[in-house]
């Protein structure tokens, strides 16, 4: 009889992994993963080898929840399953940004690859033409805005303007 593996936990996500790690069960052959999605769709993969202790799922769809659970295998038999202890929702995709300027403001826009989750964005802008670089500020936005203007600018200044977007799984790259 195979007996279950310990400490199942979620390692590191993005916007289509999930790398889960286990303590190795002390008779395994190798292991089964399985996953469930939030939209129903369900999947296992076999790995194996008994020293196996991590396994990355990829290929996954943005913004769905899923739930993991890890099974020991020994001949033809298998352990109990043991689920990570939360549901997994992935990082939000990379923000593609289009901007619109006039003489004393930035008007931005953005989109963000399909199926993303997003909660937060977070927009910073800043000046290196001025001393300790005192131009600039930053907002976060909470609400489904794909847009936001950047006022009061003074004219003939370059900004640099950065848009980061975060869910519950994590923050996307700038």
């Amino acid at each position: 009889v195979a007996l279950p593996p310990s400490d199942v936990v979620v390692v590191q996500q993005t916007t289509t992994s999930i790398l889960v790690s286990w303590i190795q069960s002390s008779v395994a052959t190798g292991y089964r993963i399985h996953y469930n999605s939030s939209e129903g769709n369900q999947g296992s993969k076999t790995v194996s080898g008994g020293f196996t202790n991590s396994y990355t799922l990829t290929s996954l769809q943005n913004g769905v929840i899923y739930t993991v659970s890890v099974l020991a295998t020994s001949e033809h038999v298998s352990s109990e399953s043991v689920r990570a202890p939360h549901d997994v929702g992935l990082v939000p995709g990379q923000p593609t940004i289009g901007t619109e300027t006039g003489t004393t403001f930035i008007l931005l826009s953005w989109s963000f690859p399909s199926g993303s989750v997003v909660t937060r964005t977070f927009v910073e802008w800043s000046s290196n033409q001025c001393p300790a670089n005192t131009l600039g500020g930053n907002t976060t936005i909470t609400d489904v805005s794909t847009s936001y203007t950047i006022s009061h600018l003074i004219p003939g200044t370059s900004y640099n303007v950065s848009l980061v977007a975060s869910n519950y799984a994590g923050t996307s790259s700038s």
